[in-house]
């Protein structure tokens, strides 16, 4: 028999919940790469959202691309999603 545990580890229950909307009419890229062996980063479409769990003191960086480079366009602390 299998048992599946629904508890949470202390550090997985300090996670949130976060989303961001793209709302311009560029593609972005959503990365955080601040949090030790977590890494995110996903491409966003004009009109488009990602959601994600991470930790409140991620730094949500978006990148916006036009071409052959990408700049940063925000910086956002991600327990302000």
């Amino acid at each position: 028999m299998i048992q599946a545990s629904n508890r949470l580890t202390g550090v997985e229950a300090q996670k949130i919940l976060c989303c961001y909307d793209n709302n311009t009419c560029h593609v972005q890229v959503a990365r955080i790469e601040n949090i030790p062996f977590e890494y995110l980063e996903k491409v966003i479409f004009p009109g488009g959202r990602v959601v994600f769990e991470t930790f409140p003191h991620a730094w949500l960086e978006i990148y916006t691309g036009e071409r052959c480079h990408a700049l940063l366009a925000e910086r956002i602390l991600c327990d302000r999603l």
